[in-house]
């Protein structure tokens, strides 16, 4: 990411049964390549979630969306 760049990314995350993300895409660009990819590394490398579950209690995968908004000043 460089500095003095600002924007909102809107992420869509697939969730597995272990409550982990493990696909990301962009939904809504910031506009800047480098704050969407980056917005997608850190929901896969730190994305720890519950995770859903069906009528009788199992997990399932399922989908969430984040926005995250990004200023860097330095």
């Amino acid at each position: 990411r460089k500095a003095n760049e600002l924007g909102a990314v809107l992420v869509q995350f697939a969730i597995s049964k272990a409550g982990r993300a493990t696909a990301c895409e962009v939904i809504e660009s910031s506009g800047s390549a480098s704050l969407d990819e980056g917005s997608c590394a850190i929901v896969l490398a730190r994305g720890r979630l519950l995770a859903s579950l069906d009528g009788e209690g199992r997990p399932q995968t399922a989908t969430g969306k984040l926005r995250m908004r990004w200023q860097i000043t330095e």
